[in-house]
This record gives C-alpha cells, structure tokens and sequence, in this order.
C-alpha cells in the first residue's frame, strides 16, 4: 500500500528482537551455523548483521523464572497467573 500523504517517508530500524525457547540451540544456529559475530552472550545473546544489532531473548517458565530468582537472592512469595495475558 502506498500514499501520498508520506511519499517521502523512508523506514529503517537498528534493533530486532527474537524471542526463543531454547537459547543454547539457537546461539548454535545463529553464531555457529550461519557464523553471525556474537557481541555479549548475557541474559540475551547479542549478535550484529551489517550493523542491526540482533538480539535472542529467552521465554521461560514461572519454574525458571523462580530458578533465576533464588539463585539471585530473591525470593517469589506467590507467582502471578495472568490466563489472558494481562488483558481483560
């Protein structure tokens, strides 16, 4: 689709998120298999192509969620149940 209100208008972005189940597997795939040059493999695995910074982040469980955060000196009295996302 096209207009002319904005012919001029010229998009572009410096970041993308993807969002993973397994992060071990996936800097497999992305850093080895297709060789993209990892940046910092922190909570999220940071990757650069042709300047967009890629960036893997983890989906997890309430259970390693709750991992993380014992492990971090914090404790999760009663997690949260959100059935509908948050959305009501």
């Amino acid at each position: 689709m096209y207009s002319d209100a904005l012919p001029d208008l010229k998009l572009s972005f410096d970041t993308v998120f993807y969002y993973v189940n397994d992060m071990n597997r996936s800097i497999s795939f992305y850093g080895e298999t297709l060789g993209l040059p990892m940046l910092s493999p922190n909570f999220v695995a940071r990757f650069d192509i042709n300047g967009v910074l890629f960036e893997l982040v983890p989906t997890r469980t309430n259970r390693q969620f709750q991992e993380q955060e014992t492990r971090d000196g914090v404790s999760i009295e009663q997690p949260a149940s959100w059935p509908l996302g948050g959305k009501q």
